[in-house]
């Protein structure tokens, strides 16, 4: 048993440091012959624990050897350079030229001009890259096409992909990438970067970046492209500027005497196993989630029309080149950015009411009441189980146009709550396509007990329903308000008095039980708290 696991462990260590594999596998074997002689022999028979033991070993042997092979290999020159690509001196293999050529054509068909082709080795060991510059002025928006692969025979493709990048005013940057690669690296204040590892088309990718860049609606604060003549120079400090980041973060150290950046030992164990499941998994569905949503809010659900042909990996890279692989030709974060901010929203005004309105006592004639209000027929409430399968309820349903929703839930939501009943919107769907919002009515009069009804839940942060409960029971004894919006994975609500100075605990709060809303939202709970003063609104939501 013992012997087994110096064979293992030295094989693991040697395919990390990249020896090809059949010299790795002879020098594993030799290595346990040479060891077997002096290991101790033990009665397995009788020690059932120890046997539990090894064997549990064995199998989490990633997660425990994985950073320290991480912590004693890697290192990143901290002197990237980037040469002008010859193909008469530069080899690169004909299936990332293809992807290459492909993905640079489709990003010129998108109105992006090329500024550079380079070549870049010796940044990690036995890894090597080529990188097309790309910009298009009048988007002020910029792009790279990367390939990565390892020197090895047969080569290793690494990574493929193109990334659309734009810088603000104020220091925030937005990039847009396909990588099929999970981050490594820890997230960096103001670098929002959203990635659609199944979009393989580049238009669609600079298409998608477009049209984030337009929820700023204010075109003067995206920043003008400013890299100067020396492109390559460009690269290199863009490299260096990322790699400096995740110092602050504590993920690598600076070794000056190897003039090398190197993980430290939270950032050997983090790094690697984020790209260990279950972590690699949940991350991964949460990106194709996360995508899924944008490409349906942002109206780009049409099929690749001409995807890049991206070879298929044909190894999986080895710990060392996991470590430090996540972006890092992330060339437009920069380390003194500030948090992204949401497009900023006016509160709304309650919509008129004619006086002789009336909800009737029971429930089909209030159903008819708010069908006669919005115009529109009503249909059963459907809402999803624990296990997401949809399942009818006594409620009802009509769909109202985004941008009178509001409107109308401040002045009909009280009228039909008099009468024992709860309006909100149930699924907002942010006029994509023309949708509307879904309403629901039920009848309840009680808040939380429309959210017990609803479901509402953040399971992806360990959150049921009766935790959601309790926790907005608990704001709402320090804060009360009422549940505007109700669906579920989401809450919102109109706190019932101005929240004023309290507005910034209450954006930690909410921060705190659910990160989304700043993460993938404000941005930062300094523009959280901005926005809770200025709306007297909450949202939550778990991605």
């Amino acid at each position: 048993m013992l012997t087994l696991i110096v064979l293992v462990l030295v094989l693991v260590v040697l395919t990390s440091m990249r020896l090809p594999d059949w010299l790795a596998f002879v020098a594993a074997i030799g290595a346990a012959i040479v060891a077997r002689p002096y290991l101790p022999v033990f009665d397995f028979e009788a020690n059932t624990d120890m046997i539990i033991a090894i064997t549990m070993g064995l199998f989490l042997l990633p997660y425990w050897l994985g950073p320290l092979v991480v912590y004693a290999t890697q290192r990143s020159s901290a002197s990237p350079t980037f040469d002008a690509y010859d193909p008469a001196r530069h080899a690169v293999p004909p299936s990332v030229t293809i992807a290459l050529k492909e993905s640079s054509s489709a990003l010129t068909a998108a109105g992006f001009t090329s500024v550079g082709d380079f070549f870049q080795t010796g940044f990690i060991a036995n890894m090597t890259s080529r990188v097309t510059l790309f910009e298009k002025t009048a988007t002020r928006q910029e792009a790279i096409v990367v390939g990565m692969y390892m020197n090895a025979e047969p080569t290793r493709l690494i990574a493929h992909h193109v990334e659309v990048m734009a810088r603000f005013t104020d220091g925030r940057t937005l990039l847009v990438n396909n990588s099929k690669v999970t981050g490594a690296f820890a997230a960096v204040p103001g670098k929002t970067l959203e990635q659609f590892p199944d979009v393989r088309d580049p238009r669609r990718i600079a298409r998608l970046h477009e049209r984030l860049l337009a929820e700023v609606r204010d075109p003067a604060a995206i920043r003008e492209i400013d890299r100067g003549r020396d492109a390559a120079g460009y690269l290199s400090q863009a490299v260096i500027r990322e790699l400096d980041q995740q110092i602050s973060t504590g993920y690598l150290r600076l070794d000056r005497a190897a003039n090398a950046y190197r993980p430290t030992a939270k950032g050997a164990a983090l790094m690697t196993w984020k790209q260990l499941p279950p972590f690699s998994t949940i991350h991964r569905a949460r990106i194709r989630r996360r995508a899924a949503q944008l490409l349906a809010r942002l109206g780009v659900t049409e099929p690749d029309a001409a995807p890049a042909t991206v070879p298929a990996l044909r190894k999986k890279v080895a710990w060392p080149a996991v470590g430090l692989l996540m972006l890092v030709i992330g060339y437009a974060a920069s380390a003194d950015t500030i948090a992204s901010s949401s497009p900023q929203r006016s509160p709304a005004e309650p919509m008129s009411i004619s006086a002789d309105f009336d909800v009737p006592a029971d429930f089909p004639g209030a159903v008819r009441a708010l069908e006669a209000l919005t115009g529109t027929t009503a249909a059963q409430l459907t809402v999803m189980d624990s296990l997401g399968f949809p399942v009818k309820t006594n409620g009802a349903t009509v769909g109202i146009p985004d941008d009178r929703v509001e409107s109308l839930l401040l002045a009909a939501q009280p009228i039909f709550h008099q009468q024992g009943f709860y309006l909100f919107r149930h699924e907002p769907n942010y006029g994509i396509g023309g949708a509307s919002d879904e309403i629901g009515l039920v009848p309840l009069r009680e808040q939380f007990a429309v959210v017990q009804l609803i479901g509402t839940n953040g399971v992806n942060f360990d959150l049921s329903t009766t935790d959601v409960i309790a926790w907005l029971k608990a704001l709402e004894r320090d804060a009360p308000f009422v549940l505007t919006g109700i669906g579920y994975d989401h809450v919102e609500g109109r706190f019932l008095r101005p929240v004023g100075a309290d507005a910034d605990s209450l954006a930690k709060r909410l921060h705190s039980f659910c990160p989304d809303v700043v993460d993938q939202g404000t941005g930062s709970v300094k523009e959280l708290a901005n926005e809770i003063g200025r709306l007297n609104t909450f949202f939550c939501w778990w991605d």
